[in-house]
């Protein structure tokens, strides 16, 4: 059987020495799974922000169309006006 550096360095370490060595891709893994998240927060930050500076635009528009469809083009602004 061969022996070397590496085979004598990994036979002198403890079990758990090898084991801390081994779990280190674990945390890793964890840390990327934190990053995403905190990417995801960010991301839905920045649309909350988007959807509240522009809601009223985008209820306005949407009611536009609605009102158009249902009554005609012109009834729209004339009911808008009147408050009806």
């Amino acid at each position: 059987m061969k022996t070397g550096p590496v085979n004598d360095r990994n036979a002198s370490r403890p079990y758990a020495a090898r084991a801390m060595r081994r779990s280190g891709a674990r945390r890793e893994s964890g840390q990327g799974l934190v990053e995403y998240a905190i990417i995801l927060v960010m991301v839905a930050v920045v649309v909350a922000v988007i959807l509240i500076t522009t809601g009223g635009t985008i209820k306005n528009m949407f009611s536009n169309v609605a009102c158009s469809m249902a009554w005609g083009q012109g009834t729209c602004a004339a009911a808008q006006q009147t408050g009806g």
